[in-house]
C-alpha cells in the first residue's frame, strides 16, 4: 500500500512497554521493502525483523548504513545532517518503512551508524507529524504501570490540546457550582 492510500485507508500503531519510565521507544517486528528502481541489483528486498526507534528531536528519519548497504540501496541524494558530533553530509534513500498495519514511503532518509544500539531505523518528525501520537502511561489489568506509544495516520481528532481541555472541564464545574473561582478544584481542609 502506498503511502497515498495510507492516508485514505488510515491505519495505527500501538506498543506498550513494561517499563513506566521507558526513555526509548522501539517498534519491534518492522519491515523495510525497498522499490526496484531504488535497488542496485533490480529486485525487491524485504527485511524483517528491523527495530525502529522513535525519535521525536530528530527532524528527518534514517535508516542505518550497514542496513542500506546489506539492502543494496541506491542513494537519491544528499543531506548534512547535525548531531552532537557535529554535521556532516550523507547519503539520502528512499524505501518503505512497514511496522503493524502502517505503511509509509519514506523520502529521502538521511543515513547513519546505529550498530548495537537495537535498532536500524530511526523514525523522526518528517514521519510522526503525518499524523498524531501520543506518549504517556497507563495501568495494566493487574495494576501495573506502563509506557504507551501509539500512533495513527491519518489524524483520530481535529487536533488535542491538554490546557483547552482542562480550562472547559474547568467551566464545566463552575457552571455546576462545583468549583468558587480562584479555589484549586480540589482544596485542601486546613487546621486551626
Amino acid at each position: 500500500m502506498r503511502y497515498d492510500e495510507w492516508l485514505q485507508h488510515g491505519h495505527a500503531v500501538s506498543v506498550r512497554i513494561e517499563d513506566p519510565q521507558a526513555n526509548r521507544i522501539i517498534l519491534p517486528g518492522c519491515q523495510l521493502k525497498c522499490l526496484k528502481e531504488l535497488n542496485a541489483e533490480g529486485k525487491e528486498i524485504i527485511v524483517e525483523n528491523i527495530n525502529a526507534l522513535v525519535d521525536t528531536g530528530a527532524t528527518i528519519s534514517a535508516i542505518d548504513e550497514n542496513l542500506a548497504k546489506r539492502m543494496n540501496l541506491v542513494p537519491t541524494g544528499k543531506t548534512v545532517v547535525s548531531g552532537v558530533h557535529g554535521a556532516k553530509v550523507v547519503d539520502t534513500y528512499t524505501f518503505d518503512f512497514r511496522v503493524g498495519g502502517l505503511v509509509v514511503l519514506m523520502k529521502n532518509a538521511s543515513c547513519g551508524q546505529f550498530d548495537g544500539q537495537g535498532f536500524q531505523l530511526l523514525l523522526g518528525m518528517d514521519v510522526l507529524r503525518l499524523g498524531e501520537f501520543y506518549l504517556g502511561t497507563f495501568q495494566d489489568r493487574d495494576g501495573r504501570e506502563k509506557t504507551m506509544f501509539s500512533f495513527s495516520v491519518p489524524s483520530q481528532a481535529k487536533g488535542f490540546d491538554f490546557v483547552a481541555e482542562w480550562n472547559s472541564a474547568r467551566e464545566r464545574k463552575e457552571r455546576e457550582g462545583r468549583i468558587i473561582r480562584g479555589q484549586h478544584m480540589n482544596p485542601k481542609k486546613h487546621r486551626h
